[in-house]
């Protein structure tokens, strides 16, 4: 009898232990990017850029949204613009779940300056065999079968990258924090350790290989977050 009333003791202790600790850990604050195709003419592609922000919660996902103008000789942004911010609270209680839009000044519609540029509608492509991209030890590379076709280095990368990041997160800047180490900082990515890439995105031309677009994964190691870049790599000799 002793023997069961103290099993029971205990385990009633431990029910209540575990109904007293709190169900969920509060998350750190994560900030990610994610990047996709969306329009291309002759001198530019159109990239769609989402900044996802959880303000350290399980429950709030706010999403920055703009509309990058790439330039398609060099990867350099000819213009960025906002597109939406919307911040949603979801706790699943309908007199507290939330979900606002912020007025922004300057906001495009994406598909009214895809129409203006005369710019045909673009995906991501599919991932295959006989072009993808890839990291090496010391660049990004386009490889085609055996053959290295693009290829940029990774200091020419970072300045290519940040500059990109940089324009963007001035146009919108953190609604809440931020949190040291938050924003995803390509000054600091390891490419060679934290990068992997796979699609890759060409345009054919006769007379000339034109520069390629390779879609680049980066995990943040420290805050865990994972970003998703499309970057502008040159034709080797090119």
């Amino acid at each position: 009898m002793r023997n069961w009333a103290h099993s029971a003791r205990l385990a009633l202790g431990l029910t209540l232990g575990v109904l007293a600790a709190p169900v969920v850990a509060t998350p750190p604050q994560v900030i990610w990017i994610t990047d996709a195709l969306f329009a291309q003419n002759d001198d530019v592609v159109l990239v769609l850029r989402t900044i996802g922000d959880n303000h350290g919660s399980h429950f709030t996902t706010q999403t920055d949204t703009f509309l990058l103008t790439v330039d398609r000789a060099d990867g350099s942004l000819r213009a960025v613009a906002p597109v939406e911010r919307v911040v949603d609270h979801h706790l699943g209680e309908p007199e507290i779940d939330k979900t606002t839009f912020t007025p922004i000044d300057g906001a495009v519609n994406p598909y009214a300056v895809r129409a203006e540029l005369n710019a045909a509608p673009l995906a991501d492509p599919v991932v295959t065999d006989w072009q993808l991209a890839r990291i090496a030890p010391d660049s990004l590379q386009v490889v085609e079968g055996e053959e290295v076709t693009h290829r940029i280095g990774f200091d020419a990368l970072r300045t290519q990258l940040a500059a990109s990041v940089r324009q963007t997160r001035d146009l919108l800047p953190v609604l809440h924090g931020p949190i040291p180490g938050a924003v995803p900082d390509p000054e600091s990515i390891d490419f060679a350790r934290e990068c992997s890439a796979d699609a890759v995105y060409t345009r054919f031309e006769m007379d000339q290989t034109p520069p390629a677009m390779a879609r680049m994964i980066c995990e943040d190691r420290e805050a865990g977050g994972v970003s998703t870049y499309w970057v502008t790599v040159p034709a080797v000799g090119g």
